[in-house]
């Protein structure tokens, strides 16, 4: 019995997996395992919106081995650290307390963390005087928290990279290095004219840099979106269709998985078809399809689309 989807499982807006499209001749998932393999670098995977980056990220370095930082949530190199803190569940610091009182019994406890055990002792003193002292410790600095990622084999990504302001881009990078020298893998997310912010911020970083670009798709790669995603959904749909399709998604896949969806909605098709059927040129009306992806994608989106 062949499976049956959803329709949301097979055009995803998010990450794909039955229409997700390798592109063989390029080779990026093999040229991005191999970057993260030989470590000691910052690697920088660029491209346009909306071209694949988390996608082919993703597809190779899996979220549960991943120590995630959000470019555009970050302001100051502060944020940075904390934002790697927090994923790693460190302590923001330790405090020790204690409080003595005479004629009874002194408490001593304390806490530093999930990741350590928690500590205390009671004793007796014949005493009629009675005090509270407590002391404050700093939380991991930055390179303990780098330490622990290369530890745990972990690799951290920086997404949206060129959201983050030049001088503060300047001093994360700097601060990467000696961690990068260590054995740490870091992989940056931006957009191309962005592609060589690592060396500008720090020269030394020349030689422990790895730069994959991701190539525009073309339309015989997006029409590998729909004749994965179709056929998966029970439908035939005509080349002539499939290809008019790629050819209005203007190199991106995002836009190619949402027309092919919005195609499947017109014709109220939202689980695989039992028996299969076929998609007759009457039955869709490509221009109002169009249409109502560009008013729902994004103006730079219908702007083209509307020309």
């Amino acid at each position: 019995m062949a499976d049956v989807y959803k329709l949301r499982e097979v055009f995803s807006r998010g990450m794909p997996t039955v229409t997700y499209v390798r592109r063989e001749h390029l080779g990026l998932e093999r040229d991005l395992r191999r970057a993260v393999e030989q470590g000691h670098a910052i690697i920088a995977i660029t491209g346009p919106s909306n071209c694949g980056k988390t996608v082919l990220r993703r597809t190779v370095i899996p979220d549960n081995v991943v120590v995630h930082v959000e470019g555009g949530q970050i302001s100051d190199e502060s944020d940075f650290r904390d934002t790697i803190r927090d994923h790693l569940r460190a302590p923001t610091g330790t405090t020790e307390g204690a409080s003595k009182q005479a004629g009874g019994t002194s408490e001593v406890s304390g806490s530093v963390g999930p990741r350590f055990a928690k500590f205390g002792a009671k004793h007796s003193e014949q005493s009629n005087v009675s005090h509270a002292e407590t002391r404050n410790f700093t939380g991991p600095q930055k390179s303990n928290l780098l330490k622990r990622i290369q530890d745990d084999h972990d690799v951290l990504v920086v997404d949206d990279f060129h959201y983050i302001t030049r001088d503060v881009r300047a001093t994360i990078v700097r601060s990467l290095k000696s961690a990068g020298f260590d054995g740490i893998t870091v992989v940056m997310l931006s957009v191309p004219y962005r592609a060589f912010d690592v060396l500008s911020a720090e020269a030394e970083m020349e030689g422990r840099f790895t730069h994959l670009p991701i190539p525009a798709w073309n339309v015989d790669d997006l029409c590998k979106i729909a004749r994965q995603g179709f056929p998966a959904m029970g439908l035939h749909v005509s080349d002539d269709i499939q290809e008019r399709l790629a050819t209005e998604s203007l190199g991106s896949p995002l836009l190619m998985q949402s027309l092919c969806s919005q195609l499947c909605a017109e014709i109220d098709v939202f689980t695989t078809q039992q028996p299969p059927r076929s998609v007759q040129p009457d039955e869709v009306d490509l221009e109002h399809l169009f249409r109502i992806v560009a008013r729902n994608f994004g103006l730079p989106a219908f702007k083209k689309l509307a020309a």
